[in-house]
């Protein structure tokens, strides 16, 4: 079997394809480790709500200031 260099050689646009698919796929793991590091800070500062009770208030009318819009279940 013939080496890459030797292929290379012989075809030059083929070493072309190679650079272009290997350019690709670390543009592609890039941009998925940009996306991650993103959610990670996103996560930590996204939503933290200043909350000045405790979290086992037991009282609706103070967890609805915090958390608008979510159906609050009452006995």
């Amino acid at each position: 079997m013939k080496s890459i260099q030797e292929l290379i050689k012989a075809r030059p646009l083929l070493g072309w394809i190679v650079f272009a698919i290997t350019a690709g796929i670390v543009f592609l793991l890039g941009m998925l480790a940009s996306s991650i590091i993103e959610r990670r800070a996103e996560a930590v500062f996204a939503y933290n709500p200043e909350i000045n009770f405790s979290a086992d208030e037991p009282r609706n009318e103070i967890w609805e200031n915090y958390f608008p819009g979510n159906i609050i279940l009452t006995y």
